[in-house]
């Protein structure tokens, strides 16, 4: 079967089962700091979808071990078994809704809605997640650490690809779509760096991650071979790399959790979600810092951020007080936050994404 990937594949090392913290500081030179500006939100009783007349759609684990997605408070329990603690990977459609991808009871890859559902036949490494994008000729794209501790992709026309890229143990990849059917992908490999793999480029970052943390990526507006990705560094701070700017932020992170990142439909630029270092909800990026008021504060706690078409509003989902989804929409300067009052898995996180 015809393969789309793109790009001639470079082997890592295969990851160590003991390999110890990555002792290197991520380097600065050339880094551009972020404005570190802004104020605190307080919380308002409205669900989140910030007033804007968006839908949005997120899916998440229930404390049950099952699938189970929410359209602005409009819960769809689909009874679909998924491996405890991973999280799925939601998408909207150009029409006929959203399409989902997670890692079921077997650990096996398994996708529902519209492009097709069903097990796709391939295995992935235990407690890790999958991410899928939809690709501009509208097939879906899946990466995930495999079974064999490879980076590997699923094409939903084509099938699966060994990329021969060794991952860092209990880690899992982001993808975005590219232009022409492409895709970009940013994973920790075994070595503890940030790479980035796809038809936007294939290198090592030479920028140090936290351990057991998973980067996020997203494409930002303006065409061609764009993308920025967020990550917590080594250091405990919170970075962001690619074609928009390389820098450390100055804000510590959570320890092992990791960010959530999106592009901003109106002005072009990116907003992140992340755990601060006091366990709340917070966001960051082209228009500053926000303090969300939730706590979220767990192991491997992965907050998810969408942006909502035509607008500078993002849209927030996060597995807060009481392992319940939270979700919230954030514009420049304002913020409101909500609990769908949903029960998760107590060590999950869910995946949000938006349409108009």
């Amino acid at each position: 079967m015809q393969s789309l990937w793109p790009f001639t594949t470079m082997a890592l090392i295969k990851p160590s089962r003991s390999r110890p913290r990555a002792s290197r500081a991520v380097p600065q030179a050339a880094a551009a700091a972020l404005a570190i500006a802004g104020t605190t939100l307080a919380a308002a009783p409205a669900y989140a979808d910030g007033g804007l007349g968006a839908q949005q759609w997120t899916a998440y684990e229930t404390n049950a071990d099952t699938l189970s997605t929410d359209t602005n408070g409009g819960i769809n329990p689909l009874q679909l078994g998924m491996e405890p603690g991973t999280r799925p990977s939601i998408s909207a459609l150009s029409s006929n809704g959203y399409q989902v991808t997670f890692a079921d009871r077997n650990a096996q890859l398994y996708t529902n809605g519209p492009r097709g559902s069903g097990p796709l036949g391939q295995f992935l490494a235990t407690g890790t997640s999958p991410s899928m994008t939809i690709l501009t000729n509208g097939a879906y794209e899946i990466a995930f650490q495999g079974a064999n501790g490879d980076l590997w992709t699923y094409n939903g026309n084509t099938g699966a690809h060994d990329t021969g890229l060794g991952m860092d143990n209990s880690t899992s990849p982001s993808i975005t779509s590219q232009p022409g059917a492409g895709f970009e992908i940013a994973f920790q490999a075994n070595t503890g760096d940030l790479w980035a793999a796809g038809s936007a480029g294939t290198a090592d970052l030479g920028l140090g991650m936290d351990n057991s943390t998973s980067p996020s990526i997203t494409s930002p507006n303006g065409g061609g071979a764009q993308w920025e990705i967020a990550f917590q560094a080594n250091t405990g701070h919170l970075w962001t790399a690619g074609t928009s700017g390389t820098g450390d932020t100055g804000l510590p992170m959570f320890p092992s959790t990791s960010p959530g990142i999106t592009t901003i439909s109106q002005n072009g630029g990116y907003q992140i979600a992340f755990v601060n270092i006091d366990g709340m909800l917070a966001s960051a990026g082209t228009y500053g810092p926000h303090n969300l008021q939730i706590g979220a504060a767990r192991t491997g706690a992965s907050p998810s951020i969408a942006g909502i078409r035509g607008s500078t509003a993002a849209a927030i989902a996060v597995n807060g007080p009481g392992d319940t989804l939270w979700t919230a929409v954030v514009t420049p300067g304002s913020g409101v936050v909500s609990n769908t009052n949903q029960r998760m898995d107590h060590s999950s996180s869910p995946s949000t994404t938006t349409t108009a």
